[in-house]
């Protein structure tokens, strides 16, 4: 399948409000438009936005009367701090205030006139401000804060592989380890049991055999 673009089509109750929201505040344009639709773009999203009024017949029937909802409208950005205090000029309201999640994503979010969630966001909790990314051996494994503040910093290193082949080594370095202390528990036995009749022999008898 070669897929040649992108959109994501939104229902909501006043399609002027929820485009103009978008064209005022994140500089969206106007591509298309008919009564009750709208398609907005930009160039660097990758992706356009679309906004349908509720009730239209060209909806499916079990498409014609929701509203968008559990949905977030998430855009990466160079610059979130500057992004935040220039909507809070232009007196948009912050509805989630800039938050930094434990995996090193930071993000604040508002609400359109719909009820429609944008959120800004980057990555600048991670080294190379990157997201995790798949790598060669497999996906690169986030662990929760969590299980990270409950283990030393080596012992996390351990328990976080990162890739398959981390996880290839932790399993080693776990079985070697059991087979260290699996050994030393077989030589304490033996040791023991040969020492034993030693330790429980008569002293008496011993006496009597060295005279």
């Amino acid at each position: 399948m070669h897929i040649t673009a992108s959109a994501v089509s939104l229902n909501v109750e006043n399609v002027t409000a929820s485009s103009a929201f978008l064209s005022e505040h994140f500089g969206f344009r106007q591509d298309m438009a008919a009564d009750g639709f709208v398609s907005l773009t930009r160039q660097d999203t990758g992706m356009d936005v679309a906004f349908l009024r509720r009730g239209l017949e060209m909806l499916p029937d079990d498409q014609r009367d929701t509203h968008a909802a559990g949905l977030i409208l998430a855009f990466t950005v160079d610059d979130l701090e500057g992004e935040l205090t220039r909507l809070r000029a232009e007196g948009v309201a912050i509805t989630m205030p800039l938050t930094v999640e434990e995996w090193g994503e930071r993000a604040f979010q508002v609400t359109d006139p719909n009820g429609v969630i944008v959120q800004l966001m980057d990555w600048a909790g991670r080294p190379g401000n990157e997201p995790p990314r798949a790598t060669r051996d497999g996906e690169e494994h986030v662990m929760s804060g969590r299980l990270a503040r409950r283990w030393p910093w080596p012992v996390r290193r351990l328990w976080r592989p990162r890739t398959r082949r981390g996880w290839s080594i932790t399993v080693a370095l776990v079985g070697a380890a059991l087979a260290i202390k699996l050994t030393i528990g077989l030589a304490l036995i033996l040791l023991l049991l040969r020492h034993l009749p030693h330790l429980t022999a008569d002293p008496c008898s011993t006496d009597a055999s060295v005279r």
